[in-house]
């Protein structure tokens, strides 16, 4: 048996299969689990241990994890705690079961790459943070400590707050689902508005939350053309599913915001998977 998740700063995802097949698409258990259920709820050591009492015959683990990973140690999640950070080493010691765990966007181009058939491809997902993922030619771009291509964390403009990473300066504090909330608390807007209600409403403040976000979540995808020259650029997270209008936006302005040549050969699309990080997270078995 085989086990697939995809950890993020809100939700954990869960696949349980057994040859090839699923044996539960979502996990649920009314005594432990809902069929989606808040991360910061669910310790993710705790949660493996429970999942592995529950499916003795689990002897593959592959985790999408919202953080910083460097060969199977959690570095740090900006929008998450982090109590055991060596959780390949310590479930591979405890259990006869073989762990691996990447970064979730990392984990998403991996699918999205194959989804797209392309060799050359950029993942820029926009949820709870901003994460990119890249392929180039046909490999996953790692870094030295696994750090490449966190255009989240890239400096922009000066906030009065910080980010989770603990500067002030990231553009995910301007292009990210929690980078818009605390510009919403910043400026004591009531409610729950999202990005569309803000962009019309009628208070200017809060037409400026969203003209902010549309402009760094720009920049950001005008940074990765020119960086990485892909040719497709694949739009993904519960910010760009709920406002669909971004994608429009990104491919009639982007030439101002990236390398025209780049801006000019690459194709920017939305993604067409349910869950990349999950889907991706299922690569792992492979050598990357």
């Amino acid at each position: 048996m085989k086990l697939y998740m995809d950890v993020g700063a809100t939700t954990i995802r869960c696949e349980v299969h057994r040859d090839n097949s699923i044996v539960h698409e979502k996990i649920v258990d009314e005594s432990f689990f809902h069929e989606s259920f808040v991360s910061r709820e669910h310790e993710l050591y705790a949660l493996l241990i429970t999942l592995l009492k529950r499916y003795p015959d689990i002897r593959f683990i592959g985790i999408a994890y919202a953080g910083f990973i460097h060969h199977g140690r959690i570095i740090s999640a900006p929008n998450m705690e982090v109590k055991v950070h060596d959780i390949k080493q310590k479930i591979e010691q405890e259990f006869d079961v073989r762990m691996e765990i990447e970064n979730d966007v990392n984990c998403a181009v991996l699918a999205e790459a194959d989804d797209q058939a392309s060799s050359d491809i950029v993942a820029l997902y926009v949820g709870t943070g901003l994460g990119c993922g890249v392929v180039s030619d046909g490999r996953l771009l790692h870094g030295h400590a696994s750090l490449a291509a966190e255009i989240g964390h890239i400096p922009y403009k000066r906030t009065p707050f910080h980010c989770g990473c603990g500067k002030d300066n990231c553009i995910e504090l301007y292009a990210s689902g929690s980078g818009m909330q605390k510009w919403k608390q910043y400026h004591d807007i009531k409610g729950q508005p999202d990005l569309l209600q803000l962009r019309q409403s009628d208070n200017h403040i809060e037409r400026d939350i969203a003209k902010m976000f549309e402009e760094a979540l720009l920049s950001a995808a005008g940074t990765v053309l020119t960086l990485f020259n892909p040719e497709k650029l694949v739009l993904g997270g519960g910010i760009i599913s709920a406002n669909p209008y971004l994608l429009e936006i990104l491919r009639e302005q982007i030439r101002a915001y990236a390398l025209p040549e780049a801006a000019k050969s690459v194709s920017i699309v939305q993604t067409r998977l349910k869950d990349a990080p999950l889907e991706g997270a299922k690569y792992l078995e492979e050598d990357l």
